[in-house]
């Protein structure tokens, strides 16, 4: 949080270079954390998979947005092909392993094209989605071995630019989890083709409300009274200036009781954002449900942590609240607060 709101102020080119340097160097961490705690999960089956049908474009259209630029800067093709495909799987396990294939696709091509293409089987029954690239390509001794962790092909300096070596290990879990085959065909300077097979589910009618729905959500958030129970002062003051700089208007408190004592001066929010550990020896499911019961309304919340405790996410569920786990992507925070922000209030704070 610090970092980003360090990188939107105005800085001479040295300190940029040194903020970019951050970013760079906290992106690494977090992709670290992210890809372990991946792993933790998929491995301890704490993650529930519950195959839906659902459109492929759901999960190719933010792969578009994601990648393009990235493309566009090392002078890449990138050419993710729209389907009006339906598939049963999971929606957000499917999304970590093309996002982990393309990504480690771009990564790897110098020059050339990566593509994504669905195609279905012969029988009709099944659809393929390749990921190919144009890069330095996987001689055969290695094509089982790029699936171990930490495992990476022209990297013996271990440059972080190039990855950690977790994402082909991440895919490789969930597929096996999902039960869609995957294959590699590769072989030196001839690019490598990553098949995916998952099976095809019939096309269902959208609900236009739904649709409608999602686009008022991605309203702005400007005005939105967010208040933040965070006992520790750095998470906290990070938070809040990230909230602040998307035009938020914030009230901080250390627990539960500081943020009831708050209500009293008619400062009740339309958002709770909560960590989970709170220095007073409560949690945030209890902060939110006091703030509640003080408001005597049911005011949108959701909880951040950083532990990775399946009955964390458990109870979270069980109170119907979001769970986000540090460190928290501002982009992602961000989504979660303009579902919160719908107009009219009907999302914001309902009376009892």
């Amino acid at each position: 949080m610090f970092v980003a709101r360090l990188a939107e102020r105005p800085h001479d080119d040295e300190t940029k270079r040194l903020v970019t340097g951050m970013e760079a160097s906290v992106r690494a961490m977090q992709d670290m954390l992210v890809g372990f705690f991946d792993i933790s999960q998929l491995d301890s089956g704490t993650a529930p998979v519950e195959p839906v049908a659902f459109p492929i474009e759901r999960v190719l259209a933010p792969l578009r947005s994601s990648f393009t630029s990235a493309a566009h800067e090392k002078g890449l093709r990138l050419r993710l092909r729209q389907s009006s495909a339906w598939v049963c799987s999971e929606p957000r396990l499917l999304h970590r392993i093309l996002l982990n294939l393309v990504s480690n696709a771009l990564r790897y091509t110098e020059r050339g094209t990566v593509l994504a293409a669905c195609r279905p089987t012969h029988d009709g029954k099944r659809l393929r989605i390749e990921v190919r690239d144009s890069g330095i390509g996987i001689a055969a001794e290695h094509h089982e071995a790029i699936f171990q962790e930490f495992f990476q092909v022209n990297n013996p300096e271990r440059n972080r630019a190039k990855g950690l070596g977790v994402g082909l290990s991440l895919v490789q879990r969930a597929c096996r989890i999902l039960d869609h085959p995957l294959t590699v065909r590769s072989a030196p300077d001839c690019g490598r083709c990553f098949t995916l097979t998952l099976p095809l589910a019939p096309a269902q009618s959208v609900d236009e409300p739904a649709q409608a729905a999602e686009s008022t959500a991605s309203a702005g958030i400007e005005g939105l009274h967010v208040m933040v129970i965070e006992g520790d002062v750095l998470g906290r003051d990070g938070l809040a200036a990230e909230l602040k700089s998307w035009g938020c208007r914030v009230t901080l408190a250390q627990g539960a009781q500081m943020a009831c004592d708050l209500l009293a001066l008619d400062q009740v929010p339309e958002i709770i954002i909560s960590d989970f550990r709170l220095e007073d020896g409560t949690d945030g499911i209890h902060a939110v449900r006091r703030v509640r019961e003080t408001a005597g309304g049911q005011i949108a919340a959701c909880l951040i942590t950083g532990e990775t405790d399946a009955e964390v996410k458990q109870q979270a569920r069980a109170e119907g609240l979001p769970l986000l786990y540090k460190p928290v992507r501002p982009a992602k925070l961000r989504n979660l607060l303009r579902h919160a922000a719908l107009p009219g209030g009907e999302r914001r704070r309902t009376q009892r």
